[in-house]
């Protein structure tokens, strides 16, 4: 097996197919082979030090502990919460902050009187999003390449576009709302938006819909983990680092090619894969983003 990028989604292929390696009964396994043109592991996964000793994650500042599959993940590397920062719990330490129009920072907090003391939203624009829970579908099917800035704005109004939906994306994506299409980056949205009209009462409808539903089955975890969002000591990249290290163990049948990007592929003949003009592979997971040459 080929995998293209050793970025985060790279890496945990191949340390699911160490683990199936291990648990197998049979003679045969896994043998894979990690493409990465650059010459270090993480992809956007990034973090470093400054001189003062602040971590700086240039990716994700940390990973919801209500994905259990990021818990799972952790487990198969063999950590424990001991491995992980908690979450920050006095609340003056959790506040997050917004810049209003006059350039003065400002306390994000779901209170209506909050935000207009604060200069975030005024009364009308307030009311201009609450509103919008009772918008009527519309027969004209919005732009298929609808951005997710015009998406918000369309649904909620500029003013909630300019405020929150720039700052947000630009955090969590890191790219920006005026480029991101809402079909790609958030396509629940789009689904409620064609099935509803309103976002917001899609989403209030889709709840009310869950309580009647039989819950699934958690998966199972060996730990009791912390609640909320969870890091690393020396930020997200300790996490890349764990994952190299499970997969050079001894005995292992990883093998991590740094500095070796992919530059061809053709498709042969019983489905097999030629890289590179030189090595054939039986299945090619591709990791990395598509405007990147790995």
């Amino acid at each position: 097996m080929a995998i293209v990028g050793a970025g985060c989604t790279g890496l945990r292929i191949a340390t699911l197919c160490e683990l199936l390696n291990r648990s197998s009964t049979s003679e045969r396994s896994v043998e894979c082979v990690i493409f990465e043109a650059r010459a270090t592991a993480g992809g956007f996964l990034q973090s470093h030090r400054t001189p003062e000793g602040l971590v700086v994650d240039h990716g994700a500042q940390g990973v919801l502990s209500s994905r259990r599959v990021f818990l799972k993940t952790l487990e198969d590397l063999n950590l424990t919460p001991q491995d992980v920062i908690r979450p920050i719990t006095a609340p003056q330490n959790r506040t997050r902050y917004l810049l209003n129009s006059q350039g003065r920072m400002a306390p994000l907090s779901p209170f209506p009187w909050s935000l207009w003391k604060n200069g975030i939203l005024r009364p009308a624009q307030w009311l201009r999003a609450v509103v919008e829970i009772f918008r009527i579908k519309s027969a004209t099917p919005p732009p298929r390449n609808e951005t997710l800035y015009r998406f918000i704005e369309r649904h909620f109004g500029r003013a909630i576009a300019e405020n929150f939906i720039l700052p947000f994306a630009t955090g969590i994506w890191g790219g920006g709302a005026e480029k991101l299409l809402i079909r790609h980056a958030f396509p629940s949205l789009s689904q409620l938006d064609a099935q509803h009209g309103s976002i917001l009462r899609g989403a209030l409808l889709s709840a009310l819909g869950k309580l009647w539903q039989r819950p699934q089955e958690p998966m199972p975890l060996r730990h009791t983990w912390p609640r909320g969002l969870l890091s690393f000591r020396g930020g997200m990249h300790d996490l890349i680092e764990h994952m190299l290290k499970f997969l050079q163990q001894k005995g292992s049948k990883t093998e991590l090619r740094f500095e070796s990007p992919v530059i061809t592929m053709k498709a042969l003949s019983h489905g097999r894969i030629l890289i590179n003009e030189t090595e054939v592979f039986d299945t090619v997971f591709w990791t990395s983003p598509p405007w990147h040459n790995p």
